[in-house]
């Protein structure tokens, strides 16, 4: 032991492997700085990793879900303000849409001719041939589509004129439909939040569906014309379409049908259909 003495009558002793003691001190003790042990084991870091990983594994795809759905919402929105501002304004200083074409075999092109003046597009496409996957997860479907003109937007988001379900097919004029509430229907356009050249280019999860009316442009899916039960990942069928999804989308601002694959998930419950 080695004793040292303070100034002012105090006494502070060192003992080999223990540390220090002091006269002067209520309990006679230091912290020990010697002898001890500090730290973890590394069977104490890689079971402390291993919790973190599996809670990580079980929280993270929840998280990033969410973000994902966030921005599908915001980019679905700003490409519905897009396209109806473009669509009224067109109507305004260009007239009846009925009227913008003669040709019915030119309607497409007919409609992307006046509606490029007031988009701004960084891109346009004629004769687009793309995969789009149906929605449904129970019976997964894949069709090959046609797009006369397509227009890719500042941001990377598309939207393209189809002629699937153009009524100016048979006929140049918008035509009513019964199942439309007899609203007249002019074409429909087909966007793509994250651009056609990037997957998953599935119905309701990145690509949506808008019909242009005669006055106005409508998400697919309102006023029950494939309407939200089309929405179902877990249908096949026209369930499982994915059409009326732009609607739900819009209207409850998230994509949770995602979620419900067999139908037997308790988020299906919870859907509002």
């Amino acid at each position: 032991m080695i004793s040292i003495v303070l100034r002012g009558g105090g006494r502070l002793s060192f003992l080999s492997g223990q540390g220090f003691t002091g006269d002067n001190d209520p309990e006679n003790s230091y912290p020990e700085l010697v002898s001890g042990s500090f730290g973890f084991t590394l069977a104490e870091v890689l079971i402390t990793l291993g919790i973190i990983g599996v809670v990580a594994a079980m929280t993270l795809p929840s998280i990033i879900q969410k973000k994902n759905d966030k921005e599908a919402v915001v980019r679905l929105k700003k490409m519905y303000s897009t396209i109806d501002n473009a669509y009224r304004t067109a109507i305004v200083e260009n007239g009846s849409p009925d009227t913008w074409s003669k040709t019915p075999a030119k309607t497409p092109e007919a409609f992307a001719n006046i509606l490029e003046r007031y988009v701004n597009i960084a891109e346009r496409k004629e004769n687009s041939h793309y995969n789009l996957k149906f929605l449904s997860v129970k019976s997964p479907v894949s069709v090959s589509s046609h797009a006369q003109t397509r227009f890719r937007l500042l941001d990377g988001s598309e939207f393209s004129f189809v002629d699937l379900y153009s009524t100016s097919a048979e006929n140049a004029a918008c035509e009513a439909n019964v199942l439309f509430n007899n609203r007249k229907e002019c074409i429909w356009l087909l966007a793509d939040i994250n651009g056609i050249d990037k997957l998953p280019n599935r119905l309701g999860e990145d690509m949506f569906y808008f019909i242009l009316a005669k006055n106005r442009v409508y998400p697919v899916g309102m006023s029950g014309y494939w309407g939200f039960h089309t929405c179902r990942p877990d249908k096949s069928g026209d369930g499982g379409t994915g059409y009326g999804c732009t609607a739900y989308v819009l209207l409850h601002e998230n994509r949770d049908y995602l979620k419900c694959k067999t139908g037997s998930e308790a988020i299906c419950s919870k859907l509002k259909y």
